[in-house]
């Protein structure tokens, strides 16, 4: 009976060992599951890792067609500016060939103001002769006095002239200021 009894208890001792063992097992399974959990847990993760960087690809994507876009109207703009400058040069050269054309009729305005002038003068020294010739100079003294309002008329013609041509100028060179001023903020 000691054997039986000792093989009881032997048979209870491994029966403990097992018990132990199949509770060591079940809690090995469920430290498995636990780790099963937390790898899915840590693949969504992942796949939400994954979702933030194709986003943040879309976005890098769209920035870059954003920024390619911005150079081109960049790039147009500054062509824009260019034939804009060329524009104001190419006006500029006309202001200036007026401004010469202005000098050019100043100058025969000028001409004509020294005409007038002498025209006058040769006037009242034609009346001063028509007075000394008496009545057959009375003729002639009406042709003076008519010449003398010619040359009077004509002087104060040119005087409206040269005040065009002044203003004229002044306005030429307001157009002038103007373009430098819009060619220095285009450059």
């Amino acid at each position: 009976m000691n054997y039986l009894v000792e093989r009881m208890a032997a048979l209870n001792k491994e029966e403990v060992g097992i018990s132990e063992y199949v509770e060591a097992m079940t809690q090995t399974y469920r430290d498995i599951g636990q780790v099963n959990k937390n790898i899915n847990q840590l693949n969504d993760e992942f796949s939400g890792l994954g979702r933030y960087a194709q986003n943040i690809t879309e976005i890098m994507d769209r920035s870059d067609e954003v920024v390619d876009k911005t150079h081109k109207d960049v790039q147009s703009l500054t062509d824009k500016m260019d034939e804009i400058n060329q524009q104001l040069s190419k006006i500029t050269s006309e202001f200036q060939i007026l401004e010469e054309n202005f000098g050019k009729i100043r100058k025969m305005s000028d001409g004509i103001t020294g005409i007038a002038s002498r025209t006058n003068l040769l006037a009242l020294n034609a009346s001063i002769e028509a007075a000394r010739a008496g009545e057959a100079g009375r003729g002639f003294s009406v042709v003076a006095e008519n010449i003398r309002e010619l040359s009077s008329a004509t002087t104060e013609l040119v005087g409206g002239i040269n005040e065009s041509i002044s203003a004229l100028y002044k306005s030429i060179d307001s157009v002038n200021q103007a373009i430098d001023a819009t060619k220095g903020k285009t450059a």
